[in-house]
């Protein structure tokens, strides 16, 4: 007991180093980048008219947002840290997702046990009471097969983790005997991790959740926001936001909770493909240019944060690339602004696509036939979207007759 007591302890003084250190490496990037002279105070945000911000301005006021007791900013940056995981020296790795889902069902029994069960506070959230299991003909083996898949690493070394080796790297290990590799296998237990986040996050919004994940209450919602999926040449889901193309004052109108309740159903739709559990995610985004105010009118900071929390640092989907067409000025110095605390990995992953760059981006989803018409000046030319062939069809007849 003692030892637990002291590990404990030093796990939390750790935590709060880490902090405490994010804190300071925040405040000294947000100093450097707003030294007099320096090219990125003397960028103007691109805006609205009306609406002329330093890039200095833009770093003070977003890190000055407060959520929970913390900044936004380093709400941001967390989330942007959990976008991988990160795999831990003990963790148990097994062979087959057979093997898996037997090992991570004991895992979550384990914890359910260790918690004081499905009624206690701390329990609750291994019900999966808010997962929209019904709606999508799903079963909690199908959440955790989810996970598991994405926990699943190539070219596993010899008592666990990745190799160190790349192709063709003939060198030895210590003993001078080289390192022998497994071939595919799936880490549990950064599965696990990652499904414990999942579930806290859905009990946490329960109440704003339960009985409102379905088709007919988002297909409004899904409309104004002017978002669709498809998928690219490589079989990746890709989920398209036209910025460009939405009402701002009626988006302006949407209760919070409308909003939440699309994005929640939505990341199921991407967590339940088939194709997005085996070959990831691709985010495409037209920013239009907003402006920093003019974006955050749309979103208040509470829901932005929580979104990108579910969909980054929480969703057990592979987010392979991240396209922003049209992302303005401010949008490039937050990136700048994030760069230290991302990896080398996820930093080549977010890719500003300028005007001129748009057939390179095309090109990367497998060509104009991968692009949905209308989207920027891509010249797309596919009209078919997953969601509504499949979730909103019959809703999209029932309300033409109506109509009519």
């Amino acid at each position: 007991h003692t030892q637990k007591r002291t590990q404990i302890q030093t796990m939390a003084t750790e935590a709060e180093e880490e902090q405490v250190d994010i804190d300071a490496a925040i405040q000294a990037r947000i100093a450097a980048m707003s030294v007099k002279g320096s090219d990125d105070d003397a960028a103007t945000v691109s805006t609205h008219e009306s609406e002329q911000e330093t890039a200095a301005e833009v770093v003070k006021a977003f890190s000055a947002m407060n959520h929970e007791g913390k900044s936004a900013l380093r709400e941001e940056i967390e989330t942007f840290r959990m976008a991988e995981g990160k795999d831990h020296k003990d963790d148990m790795y097994v062979g087959n997702e057979y093997m898996g889902l037997k090992a991570l069902r004991g895992m979550v029994e384990a914890a359910e046990k260790k918690a004081g069960g499905l009624e206690s506070k701390k329990g609750k959230k291994w019900s999966f009471r808010s997962v929209p299991l019904e709606q999508f003909r799903r079963t909690v083996d199908d959440v955790f097969l989810a996970f598991l898949r994405w926990a699943k690493v190539e070219d596993v070394k010899e008592g666990g983790g990745k190799s160190s080796k790349s192709k063709g790297d003939k060198s030895s290990s210590k003993k001078n005997e080289p390192e022998k590799i497994l071939g595919t296998k799936i880490n549990v237990s950064k599965a696990f991790r990652r499904l414990a986040v999942y579930a806290a996050w859905m009990e946490e919004n329960h109440n704003d959740l339960d009985g409102w994940l379905t088709a007919e209450n988002v297909f409004e919602t899904w409309n104004d926001w002017k978002m669709r999926l498809t998928y690219d040449k490589k079989g990746r889901i890709v989920w398209w936001w036209d910025i460009n193309a939405i009402d701002e004052e009626k988006c302006r109108a949407i209760p919070p909770e409308k909003s939440l309740r699309l994005f929640v159903w939505l990341s199921h739709v991407i967590m339940f493909d088939t194709n997005a559990q085996r070959n990831g995610m691709v985010f495409a985004c037209d920013c239009a240019k907003m402006g920093f105010w003019q974006l955050m009118g749309l979103f208040s900071v509470k829901l932005g944060l929580k979104l990108d929390r579910l969909t980054i640092g929480v969703l057990p989907v592979k987010m392979k690339r991240c396209f922003m067409l049209g992302s303005p000025t401010w949008w490039d110095i937050l990136m700048k602004l994030m760069s230290p605390f991302m990896s080398k990995k996820l930093q080549q992953r977010i890719i500003n696509v300028k005007d001129e760059e748009c057939e390179r981006f095309v090109k990367a989803l497998g060509g104009v036939d991968y692009v949905p018409v209308g989207f920027n000046k891509c010249n797309g030319t596919l009209e078919k979207e997953i969601v509504s062939d499949t979730h909103f069809l019959s809703l999209k007849e029932r309300y033409a007759y109506e109509e009519s």
